[in-house]
C-alpha cells in the first residue's frame, strides 16, 4: 500500500512516540457540545493531546448537526474550509527542503 507524505509524516510521529494531535470545530446546539467533550474526554484519555489550533491538528474532527438546512450549509463550508486550509499548509510542507 502507498503512503503520499502526510500520511507517511503522521505515521513517523507515531514511531517516534509523539502523540497524536487532535482538534475540533463544532458546530451545532449544546448537545454538540456535550457529545465533543465526551469526544475529546476520550481522545485524551487514548494518551493523544487536544489542540484548539486546527493548523496544528494531525485529525481535525467537525462535529455537526445536520436537523436544519442552514446547519448543513455551515457544516458542509466548515469541511470545505478546513480541507482547504490544511492542503494548502500541507503544499507548504511539501515546497520546503527536507533531510
Amino acid at each position: 500500500m502507498q503512503y503520499d507524505n502526510q500520511q507517511s509524516l503522521n505515521t513517523c510521529k507515531i514511531q517516534l512516540g509523539a502523540p497524536i494531535r487532535v482538534g475540533m470545530v463544532n458546530l451545532g446546539c449544546a448537545k454538540n457540545l456535550v457529545d465533543a467533550e465526551v469526544m475529546l474526554g476520550s481522545v485524551t484519555a487514548r494518551g493523544m493531546k487536544v489542540t484548539s489550533d486546527a493548523a496544528e491538528a494531525d485529525v481535525l474532527v467537525i462535529n455537526t448537526c445536520a436537523f436544519i438546512d442552514a446547519a448543513k450549509e455551515e457544516s458542509i463550508d466548515a469541511i470545505l474550509q478546513a480541507h482547504q486550509e490544511r492542503a494548502e499548509m500541507f503544499r507548504r510542507w511539501r515546497s520546503k527542503p527536507h533531510r
